[in-house]
């Protein structure tokens, strides 16, 4: 059985979520957006938590907090969004 990178596994979840008629109702135009910032942060050994919060009421779009447990030492994401974060990762 082939295991899934944590990157593969979300699009995955996302992509389920996203299923039928749920996609523009949760995201928006937002789930494309989201799938391509949120991978560079699928790094580590353990998946880490990943929260998709979506608006209650109003236009649909998606906020996507992703939380490491213990990170080991090195520890880097490749990714603009985390630029400037090396030394509080550190």
């Amino acid at each position: 059985m082939n295991i899934p990178s944590h990157a593969l596994a979300l699009q995955t979840l996302m992509l389920q979520a996203a299923d039928e008629v749920r996609g523009s109702v949760l995201f928006g135009e937002s789930l494309d957006r989201a799938r391509e910032a949120v991978v560079p942060f699928m790094v580590g050994e353990k998946f880490p938590c990943v929260y998709l919060e979506h608006p209650l009421i109003g236009d649909p779009f998606l906020d996507v907090t992703v939380l490491y447990g213990k990170i080991e030492p090195g520890f880097c994401i490749e990714s603009d969004a985390a630029h400037g974060t090396e030394e509080l990762i550190d």
